[in-house]
């Protein structure tokens, strides 16, 4: 089994909420990293130790780019697009 090492990381250098995980499921993990960025973007005194201008999602140690507007969807939201 592969796995992967997904955390959040910023211009500190600090790394947050690492996980490692089978890389058939860094779909979710990286969809759970996005969720706490979108928390730090909604309440940013809960989480002032991050620098979230600067915050990146890394996977093995390299930055996490969305590669097309369906990676970035939901599978409730594909599905939806899908029509189905």
């Amino acid at each position: 089994m592969r796995t992967s090492a997904v955390c959040i990381r910023d211009k500190t250098g600090k790394r947050y909420w690492n996980t490692t995980c089978s890389t058939a499921y860094i779909d979710p993990e990286i969809r759970n990293m996005q969720r706490r960025l979108d928390a730090a973007a909604r309440n940013p005194e809960r989480y002032g130790f991050l620098d979230l201008a600067t915050a990146v999602i890394l996977v093995n140690d390299m930055p996490y780019q969305v590669t097309s507007e369906t990676d970035a969807m939901s599978d409730n939201e594909l599905l939806k697009a899908l029509g189905l």
